[in-house]
């Protein structure tokens, strides 16, 4: 019984062509060290994630109902850069307040 070729990366075939080769993997540095150069980030208690907007829904409306609850900082409203929705909203939004409406805010949370 003749042999049958085994599939391997650098194994040359019976009739002098070479099957595929592929180089050898190099040793993958760990995560944690590449994170470990650039700082932890800040956790910002003081914005608010607000998700599932409709596309009606603009920023001079999202200005009126978050400044009920103390004084906005920054409002990041997101649009779609490209495509076919360019210039659309993505359908949600950040709203930052002050640290003076944050405590506020904390406080009526308490009650």
């Amino acid at each position: 019984m003749p042999d049958s070729p085994t599939p391997g990366p650098s194994r040359p075939a019976s009739s002098g062509s070479s099957l595929l080769s592929y180089p050898a993997a190099e040793p993958v540095e760990e995560a944690s060290t590449s994170r470990a150069s650039t700082p932890p980030r800040e956790l910002l208690k003081n914005r608010l994630y607000v998700g599932n907007l409709h596309p009606t829904i603009d920023e001079y409306t999202l200005i009126q109902v978050f400044s009920r609850y103390g004084k906005l900082a920054r409002l990041d409203y997101l649009f779609h850069k490209t495509g076919a929705l360019r210039g659309k909203p993505r359908g949600y939004a950040f709203v930052e307040y002050t640290n003076e409406a944050t405590r506020v805010l904390e406080t009526d949370a308490t009650r």
